[in-house]
């Protein structure tokens, strides 16, 4: 008989068969689990190769050439990324986020390498049109230099991101600054719009009265190009117009760049700032020797002017590239658009009539503001001939370059054939010395149409400024940086 014994439970029976079926059950599931991820890896992998043989390789041999290189790279690197991942060197998160990165990379050069051709065309029409900025070309040679790149390269990072740049062709080593392709294909590094101060001055002033905005000048004043500069309205009224055009440094490159205010050169690194720099001053140095100059080195004033020139290009996190300027540069872009909305004011002014408000009746008479200008800033050639010219120049309205040589007198440059800058070896005028001789780029500039009727108007500016104000000359301001 057995015994049993008090507080003792006797144990359940386990069922080895139920378990070992369920635990063969989730081992099989989680091998079928792993083949799946494996498959869909693989497929991803492949896809992304098939991105990338589909590349459009471009007219252009040099590009094709990139193009082919980067398929054949970008095969052998997927696979090595595969081969790893099996190996257990890879985790499949790893593994994707590589294969993800370069075929969202391989999406953005398969957009720059098939729309290659087109976008260089429509940005030479845009030149051609006039629409296109100083800068939006600088983005197209940056675009564009790819087809020039003869030893060049797209590199894959073992992230999966891709850059290009030059190479040592013997030894394969990156030379070059490494740019991402990225930044080719955004919307803002592909157009960027010309600014022409006249026209955006005209376009914030456009509702500017001079009677309306001044008539409180009365008790005798008068409305004249002083007394308005002079109201306790006008300068905050022009800053408002300054601070408006300059709002990037984009805008205020475009307003230095495509309206006279500079020739830039443009730059990346430290190292391409002295490469840019030595060819500017062997280009000047060319420049004084073919002139026949006693001294051929660079003056104090054309180093000045390469040293204003150098523009740095930046790439923001976002990809996005813009200038970065210096204090001298934004101050200058500010004197131009300064000087232009002057200048719209003064032809406000003398639109409307210099009234006299007296007892509410008027008189016109002549006015001699753009004389005044052009005389005052011909006469500070004395201490700043470099300033000088620039003031002269903005006066132009951006349609010349105008510089003071020594013993010579003033020179004046016509626009680049190539669209961009000035035509700075080939002088459209020479030997300036006198007011009246460069009344026709100035007037021409300011609604006297034809050298005569440029000249006829400084005459008549000339004469009521020497009635109203008294002194001048009857051949115009002199310099004595003509001597």
């Amino acid at each position: 008989m057995a015994e049993t014994y008090s507080g003792f439970v006797a144990p359940k029976r386990v069922d080895w068969e139920a378990l070992s079926n369920k635990l063969a059950e989730k081992v099989t599931g989680v091998g079928e689990a792993v083949q799946k991820e494996r498959t869909d890896l693989d497929k991803i992998a492949s896809d992304n190769i098939t991105k990338m043989n589909e590349i459009d390789q471009s007219k252009n041999q040099t590009f094709g050439d990139m193009v082919l290189t980067f398929q054949n790279d970008g095969r052998n690197l997927v696979n090595a990324w595969n081969a790893s991942l099996k190996a257990g060197q890879l985790s499949p998160a790893e593994y994707r986020k590589k294969i993800n990165n370069l075929n969202e990379y391989t999406g953005i050069l398969a957009g720059s390498a098939k729309t290659f051709d087109a976008r260089i065309e429509e940005v030479m029409k845009r030149q051609k049109d006039g629409t296109a900025s100083t800068f939006e070309l600088e983005l197209l040679n940056d675009f564009g230099s790819l087809s020039e790149m003869k030893d060049a390269k797209f590199n894959i990072s073992q992230d999966g991101s891709i850059m290009y740049s030059k190479i040592n062709p013997k030894t394969g080593e990156i030379t070059g600054e490494l740019k991402d392709v990225r930044a080719l294909n955004l919307p803002q590094n592909i157009q960027d719009n010309k600014i022409v101060v006249t026209d955006s001055v005209k376009e914030l002033t456009k509702n500017w009265n001079m009677v309306d905005i001044f008539k409180d000048l009365g008790r005798g004043g008068e409305l004249t190009t002083s007394s308005v500069k002079n109201h306790k309205d006008y300068k905050d009224m022009k800053a408002t117009v300054v601070k408006s055009i300059l709002n990037s440094s984009r805008s205020t490159l475009g307003v230095l760049a495509d309206n006279g205010g500079m020739i830039p050169v443009f730059y990346t690194t430290d190292e391409d700032y002295k490469k840019k720099r030595a060819e500017e001053i062997a280009e000047i140095t060319e420049q004084n020797r073919i002139a026949g100059r006693e001294v051929k080195e660079p003056t104090k004033e054309q180093l000045a002017e390469i040293d204003f020139n150098m523009v740095k290009k930046t790439i923001g996190p976002d990809g996005t590239i813009n200038p970065e300027l210096t204090q001298a540069q934004r101050t200058r872009a500010e004197e131009m658009v300064g000087i232009e909305v002057d200048g719209q004011m003064e032809t406000k002014v003398s639109g409307q009539a210099r009234q006299a408000y007296s007892g509410g009746g008027t008189k016109e008479e002549q006015r001699f503001d753009t004389y005044e200008s052009l005389k005052n800033n011909w006469e500070l050639s004395n201490t700043n001939p470099v300033e000088s010219g620039k003031k002269l120049s903005a006066m132009t309205q951006g349609r010349y370059k105008i510089q003071w040589k020594q013993g010579v007198g003033i020179e004046v440059y016509g626009p680049s054939q190539y669209g961009s800058g000035y035509d700075m070896k080939n002088p459209i005028a020479t030997g300036i010395t006198k007011t009246e001789q460069l009344s026709p780029y100035i007037y021409g500039s300011t609604g006297a149409a034809g050298s005569d009727a440029a000249i006829s108007q400084f005459n008549k500016e000339r004469e009521a400024y020497q009635n109203k104000v008294g002194g001048g000359t009857t051949s115009g301001s002199t310099s004595k940086y003509n001597d």
